[in-house]
């Protein structure tokens, strides 16, 4: 998450949104409230207790990071957690080069 963070931190302003997932039930949506206060994490959280949205994006291990082209086409999926590089890499293919 803290790597999240700083990829956040970096590329906000190029447009980069990221959305945390969660499978929680709702009941816990104050713990992640919680997490994101403690670890100060400025990007947003969703609770997906149903898994809507992880089966509508086929992920089934945890964690799972999937990345979204602006045009809303998948353009990655990373099985595990990351690094910050490995993220910025994924990231290339689908943040505009800085103008």
């Amino acid at each position: 998450m803290r790597a999240l963070q700083t990829v956040y931190d970096t590329h906000k302003t190029a447009g980069l949104a990221v959305l945390a997932v969660s499978q929680d039930q709702q009941d816990k949506a104050e713990a992640v409230r919680t997490y994101w206060a403690t670890f100060g994490l400025t990007f947003s959280p969703l609770l997906d207790p149903e898994g809507s949205i992880a089966a509508y994006y086929n992920v089934f291990l945890l964690p799972s990071t999937v990345f979204v082209h602006p045009s809303g086409t998948v353009a990655a999926v990373h099985l595990g957690p990351m690094t910050p590089t490995q993220i910025e890499r994924y990231l290339r293919a689908i943040l505009a080069p800085p103008g």
